[in-house]
This record gives C-alpha cells, sequence and structure tokens, in this order.
C-alpha cells in the first residue's frame, strides 16, 4: 500500500490554540467515511500489559518476618537499618513494614498460631505484638540476625524468625494489592507502575482515544483482512493518528506485507515487511 494515498498531516494555525484536554473530533477521510456512524463512542479500551508486566507480575521470592513488642518495633526497624545496606534495607517498599496479627492471610495466623503456645497467645485476644517485615531471605544470614534480635528488649533469647512467600514487584493495581494481600503479605497500592507507563497517564490517554477507539480498530481490521486475503501477509493492520488542537487525523494505515513477493512462504517472511514498521515508514516519508 503506497502511503502518498493518504493527505500530509495538516500544518498547525500560526494562531495560538489552547491545548486541548477532551475527546478529539475526527475528521473526514475517504477511508472511514463509512465507518465513523457505527464506531463513534462505542467499545471498550483495553491498555495492553508491557513485556516486563507480563514477565514479572508473579515473581516470587521469600522475605524474612519476626515479631515483636509492639513498643520494641522501633528499635527493631533501627537495627535493620544498620546491619543492611541501605537500598536493601529500604527495599520491599509495596510491602507494609510491621502488619498486626490480625492483618496477617489467613494462612499465616493459623501457621503461626499453631506453631507454639506463644503464638497461640499472641493470635487469641488483644496482643501487644507485631510482626515486621524484615529483607528478603537470602540478603542476611538468619545466625547473624537472630543472634542481633536477641539483643533488643522483649524479644527473648531465640526471636521468632521465619521465612514466607512475598511477591518481589509492586503490584500494578488496588485488585492486585488485595489479592496478595490475602496470598502473601499486607500490601500496598501506590498508584504507581514499576513495570510500565504511571496508571494516572494511561487514564488521561484513556479518556482521549476511548472514544474513537473502535473506529481505528475496525479500520486496522479491515486492512489486516484485506492484506492477508490478498496473500501478502498475516492478518495484521496499523493505524497512525495524528492528534493536534483537538483533532484527530488518519496519517497512516498498512497491513501487514511480510510474504509479498515470497512464494515459498519460509520462515517468518521479511520482519521489515511488519505492519506497524510500513505505517511509520509512509508517516516519515
Amino acid at each position: 500500500m503506497n502511503g502518498s494515498n493518504f493527505p500530509a498531516a495538516s500544518e498547525a494555525s500560526s494562531d495560538r490554540i489552547p491545548d486541548f484536554t477532551g475527546p478529539d473530533a475526527v475528521q473526514p477521510h475517504p477511508l472511514i467515511n463509512d465507518l465513523i456512524p457505527d464506531h463513534l463512542g462505542g467499545g471498550v479500551l483495553i491498555p495492553l500489559k508491557t513485556t516486563l508486566e507480563v514477565r514479572q507480575d508473579h515473581t516470587i521470592v521469600h522475605g524474612l518476618i519476626t515479631r515483636a513488642p509492639t513498643k520494641s518495633a522501633n528499635e527493631v526497624i533501627t537495627l535493620l537499618r544498620t546491619l543492611l545496606p541501605e537500598g536493601v534495607a529500604k527495599g520491599l517498599f509495596h510491602l507494609r513494614r510491621c502488619a498486626k496479627p490480625s492483618d496477617l492471610p489467613t494462612h499465616l495466623k493459623t501457621q503461626f498460631m499453631n506453631a507454639t503456645p506463644e503464638g497461640r497467645q499472641i493470635h487469641t485476644g488483644k496482643s501487644s505484638w507485631i510482626y515486621i517485615m524484615l529483607c528478603e531471605d537470602s540478603e542476611f544470614s538468619r545466625d547473624a540476625l537472630t543472634e542481633e534480635l536477641a539483643k533488643v528488649e522483649g524479644m527473648g533469647q531465640e526471636p521468632f524468625l521465619e521465612s514466607v512467600p512475598i511477591p518481589l514487584v509492586a503490584p500494578t493495581s488496588q485488585v492486585q494489592a488485595a489479592m496478595w494481600s490475602s496470598q502473601f503479605w499486607p500490601c500496598v497500592y501506590r498508584k504507581n507502575n514499576p513495570l510500565g507507563p504511571h496508571p494516572a497517564l494511561v487514564a488521561r490517554a484513556s479518556d482521549v482515544v476511548k472514544d474513537e477507539t473502535s473506529l481505528w480498530m475496525a479500520l486496522a481490521h479491515r486492512v489486516a483482512r484485506s492484506a492477508y486475503d490478498a496473500g501478502i501477509g498475516e492478518p495484521m493492520g496499523a493505524v497512525i493518528i495524528q492528534r493536534e488542537n483537538g483533532k484527530s487525523e488518519l496519517v497512516g494505515l498498512a497491513g501487514d506485507a511480510r510474504w509479498h513477493q515470497e512464494p515459498s512462504r519460509s520462515g517468518t517472511g521479511n520482519p521489515m515487511a511488519h505492519c506497524v514498521l510500513r505505517a511509520m515508514s509512509m508517516v516519515a516519508q
């Protein structure tokens, strides 16, 4: 498909126009005029996860926890900061540093309550003890940590020290945080995404494009089907839109053409003829 079939994006007016923050007005184009009546304002936009989100969504490691009298919790945390490098001591920020016995996941409450008479006493009635997340299991020697914890008032000569599974990365939604809190350890969702775009950025972009997403997806589907039926590529299509001053204008459209002039159809075809690369080339030209 020749990029010259598409009009160049309109040049911005010399007059300063205020930034437009609402849904854009779709500009007429011969390739979309028949789609506009049925596809504007419909459909549901679901952002795709990044590769890192998909790969590390459920990376689980083991973390060391202890429990201490509530009045000694600050002393334990201070001790932790002196024993570990700053980056390690401040790590696992998505996990609650301290958790009441009643806030633990059900399986941990059951495990710790039934382990010893002391554990049963802590988990029944009003408790003056608190659980503390220390660090990843691999970051510190258990024997050395036990020796140091025994010096804290109220911890006893054999401080409680257990290893529990924990998620390595922060949750990317409130729903995921709640799920992990019931499965592993109390989690905090801080409205950020360490593995992808910030949720607020995604939300703002979604608000702008959601009313016309169905239109552009329908156009991409049409050109994908056309390329596939012609036997020149896989059923994939790419659409590029220019947004400026409250207007959405079609500037690039391409179907996949990896099998064009390759009758043997061996291997993966020509990667440079992927629909996205073809559309980008059209805009660049």
